[in-house]
């Protein structure tokens, strides 16, 4: 329980290393708020900690779009009175093309969601943590190598 009455906000939460997020911050004690692109994904990821006690609420928005970054952030504020920790997770891979063979549309959505993202996040979560005088953010990354 060493989140104990923390709210976190953890983006790709809906698989792979983000649902183990909010599956390891609900245990700890965190109210988390899981948002993932896909329309299912959030609701899987409530119902399964949900059913073992946790505090989690979910939310569909796709972190390339600023207003729905916004929605994620104020379902924090709305559902648990403010925001202590935004975890930005998601991150989406061009399917391995090879450089110069890849469409505008995908490298668009890659530095949408890859770049933009955060930006757009670490750009509407900051006023949220000066008027509670505490907050933190995290960003993860990935890469991929070609072999």
């Amino acid at each position: 329980m060493r989140l104990k009455d923390k709210v976190v906000v953890i983006t790709g939460a809906g698989s792979g290393i983000g649902k183990a997020m909010v599956e390891v911050f609900c245990y700890e004690g965190a109210s988390v708020v899981a948002a993932d692109w896909d329309n299912t994904s959030p609701g899987l990821v409530v119902s399964s900690i949900q059913s073992n006690g946790g505090s989690v609420v979910g939310i569909q928005g796709d972190v390339s779009n600023f207003e729905d970054d916004r929605a994620i952030i104020q379902k924090a504020i709305s559902t648990y009175g403010g925001m202590d920790v935004l975890v930005h997770n998601a991150g989406i891979m061009d399917n391995m093309a090879p450089a110069g063979e890849f469409d505008q549309a995908t490298l668009e959505k890659v530095m949408g969601v890859n770049s933009y993202g955060p930006l757009y996040l670490i750009n509407i979560a900051p006023p949220h943590f000066l008027s509670q005088g505490k907050g933190v953010i995290v960003n993860t990354a990935s890469v991929a190598g070609i072999g």
